[in-house]
């Protein structure tokens, strides 16, 4: 006998939950980002290539969560 089937309710918190996680992540990126501008206070306003590297894979897991 099948238990615990999910209802529409259930579909639709967690779409919720994966959206949210999603924005979370992308939004850690923006603030590290930010933080490290601040830190390096550099006058270019280019993105090293370490960063968009290292933001690859956090990127990816949340369109994919998106």
């Amino acid at each position: 006998m099948i238990t615990n089937i999910p209802t529409a309710y259930d579909f639709l918190e967690a779409g919720v939950s994966f959206l949210n996680l999603s924005w979370s992540s992308a939004i850690g990126l923006m603030l590290k980002l930010n933080n490290r501008e601040v830190e390096a206070s550099s006058e270019v306003d280019e993105v090293p290539d370490g960063y968009w590297d290292s933001a690859q894979k956090p990127l990816g897991v949340a369109l994919i969560l998106m």
